[in-house]
């Protein structure tokens, strides 16, 4: 938490863009907010994280690591 803090703290003006994503995974649904600078958005990199959980522990999938 207080790194957190420290964080946003150091930064300053620099963080003024508030970004909210939102998206499938794990049959339901994930929405996160976060404050970032004006090109900061990790959509890609939370959707590639998500998939690779799926891909690794989902048993609806049969390709699935956990369903092989």
């Amino acid at each position: 938490m207080l790194m957190v803090f420290l964080l946003l703290t150091a930064c300053g003006s620099e963080l003024r863009n508030t970004i909210t994503i939102s998206g499938p995974a794990q049959g339901t649904t994930y929405t996160i907010t976060y404050l970032a600078g004006a090109y900061s958005n990790y959509r890609a990199e939370i959707d590639s994280i998500f998939r690779a959980i799926d891909q690794s522990l989902s048993t609806y999938q049969k390709e699935s690591v956990i369903s092989s």
